[in-house]
């Protein structure tokens, strides 16, 4: 079994942020087993074929002892609309059971993506972090369930702030995007705020 993973972008056979994704793989193994990291992404990555198509999603999974690596094509989501559900989900780590996120996104008809309510501030949708654009800026909520590798990529080069936002407040922003590890600010899709329902 393993318990946990990481999911990495490899455009053009080159994986991308692997330093953020072994700051957080080393974290989540000193938090469950006690002791520092044993793997090295980088040079798993160089006995792995990275061969087209252009993109592609490493997964490499995880226990105490072991990784098993996976490697496919990756196609992004387009969600339809987006509907804000609270709840008390807790997501910390990059866990292989993400069935409690699961059932929030199936909770919605299809098409309609989850965007988690954690006491009245926007965290996560299902499978992203957020940014939300205003005035020229962008900005990320200061509330979320993951430490995503591309939020952490965007806050380092100082292209995103962090800064609560709340159902109250969410459309003072115009548009939002969708971001993670396989979906950078350039790729990832422009949407307008007025498309986040309460549900």
């Amino acid at each position: 079994m393993f318990p946990f993973f990481e999911s990495i972008a490899c455009i053009q056979g080159k994986p991308r942020n692997l330093n953020l994704h072994q700051a957080r793989m080393a974290q989540t193994y000193l938090d469950h087993f006690g002791m520092r990291c044993p793997f090295d992404l980088a040079s798993m990555a160089q006995h792995l074929d990275f061969s087209p198509p252009v993109k592609q999603k490493w997964k490499c999974y995880y226990n105490e002892d072991e990784t098993k690596n996976e490697i496919k094509s990756y196609t992004p989501s387009h969600p339809l609309s987006f509907a804000c559900i609270a709840t008390k989900i807790d997501y910390p780590y990059k866990y292989s059971d993400r069935s409690p996120l699961i059932r929030i996104k199936n909770s919605l008809p299809n098409g309609i993506e989850p965007i988690i309510i954690i006491n009245n501030a926007l965290t996560d949708t299902s499978y992203s972090n957020l940014i939300f654009y205003k005035d020229g800026k962008w900005y990320t909520s200061e509330c979320y369930l993951l430490r995503g590798t591309m939020r952490q990529s965007l806050l380092d080069q100082h292209l995103v702030k962090e800064c609560h936002i709340s159902l109250s407040n969410v459309h003072t922003f115009s548009h939002f995007k969708c971001i993670n590890a396989l979906n950078s600010f350039q790729e990832s899709r422009l949407y307008a705020t007025k498309m986040i329902k309460e549900y």
